[in-house]
């Protein structure tokens, strides 16, 4: 590169960097703006660089974090930002609607991941089932009588007989409102239509 190019491009550099702190707050709207309605192409781009370059990158990292001890991706800090990501509502409702098309697109995967989840992990099953045994005990009122007992499992075995899911309309473990084991508060849902539900009141 000749002199004089080289003093056109330091010219340059110097100009941008005047420019971008001068014009900052614009700059950065303009680059929110630009990856909001480009998201996906930016996606595509990324996810092929990385096909192309992964064994690069992927040494990279490990150079990095040789001579960077302590440093980079920690699972606490990870399940912090997680958690405040899923705090918020439009987030947790976009996770939820991911999932959902995750497993329509290959139920089976989801399945075999849900037994090796249960087969890895008994103890946390037992514990979960506990808690919902006990969620159910204290949400079933003294003065409920025989007759609705029986309600309540005849609403049982037409679910089973169905292939449909027991939901309770009104959950009994909510942030909101806490409903009650009761028939008039129970309703048939597919599995599907419960997983969407969830913990809502509808």
């Amino acid at each position: 590169m000749k002199a004089s190019e080289l003093k056109a491009a330091e010219q340059k550099k110097e100009y941008w960097k005047k420019y971008s702190a001068e014009n900052r707050q614009e700059l950065l709207e303009k680059s929110r703006k630009y990856k909001k309605d480009n998201r996906e192409r930016i996606l595509k781009r990324r996810r092929e660089l990385y096909v192309q370059n992964r064994d690069h990158i992927l040494k990279q990292q490990q150079e990095w974090r040789a001579a960077n001890p302590g440093k980079g991706y920690k699972v606490e800090h990870s399940r912090r930002g997680h958690e405040k990501y899923r705090s918020i509502e439009e987030n947790r409702e976009r996770e939820c609607r991911l999932e959902r098309d995750r497993r329509a697109r290959n139920p089976e995967k989801g399945h075999q991941a849900t037994k090796r989840y249960r087969d890895k992990n008994p103890h946390k099953i037992r514990i979960y089932e506990a808690s919902r045994r006990a969620s159910k005990l204290s949400a079933t009122p003294k003065w409920l009588t025989s007759k609705h007992k029986e309600e309540i499992e005849s609403i049982y075995i037409k679910a089973q007989k169905m292939s449909l899911t027991v939901d309770h309309i009104i959950p009994l473990s909510s942030r909101i409102v806490c409903g009650l084991h009761v028939p008039w508060n129970l309703q048939l849902l597919s599995q599907s239509e419960n997983s969407r539900k969830g913990n809502k009141v509808l």
